[in-house]
């Protein structure tokens, strides 16, 4: 009612056409051709991307209770799938890298004690590098798991040299207990050296400003933690079990390891002996490969492609469309249908979402955009989204879009 003067009644609908609609019927959404209303979500800067999702997923049988029953909730893309997938492929080689070192020490040490004493600086020294890391407001990232499966090489060396010299001084007559004491205190500057020149190496990167900085800083970092944390296992731990557990010095070819693997070990050091001779005695010709070499590798270091951060796969795909200035809302609605139907066409294409106009602030009315979930790289077929030539999927798409009387984009997210 608007009005109410002398018992005559004046109503919205005698001035004007009332109907059921949206409060901006220059907006519109659709998902898989059908209409919807899509609903970007974003983490704040502090935010963890992963525990957003989680929280997410964990709300959404709640939602479901609250929408009618004909309203259907559907996740459109789960940009966490790609970070998860990535971290447990670090977590594989990470445990990958850590059974090549055991194994690797076991080959030329063969003895369960001595190869036990170097590797129990491996878990030791990460679980301690995670703590560093929790106190220093790190995360487990990409970034950081990185560094962690490149430290395992790093922490196993200190140990390494402390097993060699306890066993050294054992040949000298010393007792293990004594062995131990002696070589941890004989090494120790050693180790500390070693260390600190390692953890100097990454000083760059430790104090780099900048976007890649921030970034670099958490691998420096990290890798720090992992090295300073091993020297200090390496001269307590590493001792105590070769002083403890230890009780004497292995007999030549005493275990059936030890006749199958010293003949091919001494095999290889008398063929590197013979090579090392050789090269010796042929002095100009080693310099003249050293400088070939020199010159391949900067020629490789040119050609090679190079970017800051390693191209990866997206299941992501952002589209945009722009008719002319003075299209109407009906003619952009109409395009947005027409390059849906054109992708959907696609075998490799899960689901489409489309929305226009509306106040996300993208522009005007007669814009409109496209977020478009592919299947992984893996199962994509070559008639789909998997170009063999190298082109990439935008690029394809705007191919087939291009028929269309506007100016289609897409690109990577």
């Amino acid at each position: 009612m608007l009005k109410n003067s002398g018992g005559t009644v004046v109503r919205l609908g005698d001035v004007a056409r009332i109907e059921e609609s949206t409060s901006n019927r220059l907006a519109g959404g659709s998902f898989n051709k059908d209409p919807a209303i899509i609903v970007i979500i974003q983490k704040t800067a502090e935010g963890n991307v992963v525990k957003t999702v989680d929280a997410i997923h964990a709300l959404l049988p709640e939602l479901h209770k609250l929408v009618p029953q004909d309203v259907t909730i559907s996740v459109m893309s789960d940009r966490t799938l790609a970070i998860r997938k990535s971290i447990h492929d670090l977590e594989v080689t990470l445990a990958a890298s850590i059974s090549l070192v055991t194994l690797v020490v076991f080959l030329f040490l063969r003895r369960l004690v001595p190869t036990f004493a170097a590797m129990i600086a491996v878990p030791l020294s990460l679980a301690g590098t995670i703590t560093a890391m929790w106190f220093s407001g790190f995360s487990l990232d990409n970034v950081s798991l990185l560094a962690l499966t490149i430290s395992v090489g790093f922490v196993v060396d200190d140990a390494i040299v402390v097993i060699e010299n306890c066993y050294r001084n054992m040949q000298g007559g010393l007792t293990p207990l004594e062995a131990a004491l002696a070589g941890a205190r004989q090494i120790g500057f050693t180790i500390v050296s070693i260390s600190l020149s390692l953890v100097a190496a990454f000083t760059p990167l430790l104090f780099m400003g900048g976007v890649l900085g921030k970034i670099l800083q958490e691998f420096g970092w990290t890798l720090a933690f992992a090295i300073l944390i091993s020297a200090a296992v390496s001269l307590t731990v590493t001792p105590m079990i070769c002083g403890r557990v230890m009780r004497r010095l292995p007999r030549p070819r005493e275990t059936w390891a030890d006749r199958r693997i010293e003949p091919v070990l001494e095999a290889v050091d008398r063929a590197y002996a013979r090579s090392l001779d050789w090269a010796l005695g042929h002095r100009w010709l080693m310099l003249a490969v050293t400088f070939i070499v020199l010159g391949l590798s900067v020629m490789t270091f040119i050609v090679l492609p190079k970017g800051v951060i390693p191209a990866g796969d997206s299941d992501l795909v952002f589209g945009f469309t722009r008719g002319a200035p003075d299209a109407s809302f009906e003619k952009i609605n109409d395009l947005q249908r027409q390059v849906s139907d054109l992708i959907l066409k696609d075998p490799d294409v899960v689901s489409i979402g489309s929305s226009i106009g509306g106040n996300s602030g993208w522009g005007a009315n007669n814009q409109g955009r496209f977020y478009m979930t592919l299947k992984p790289e893996t199962e994509r077929s070559a008639t789909g989204m998997r170009n063999n030539t190298g082109r990439s999927v935008a690029g394809v798409l705007m191919r087939r879009t291009s028929s269309l009387r506007a100016c289609v984009r897409f690109r990577r997210a």
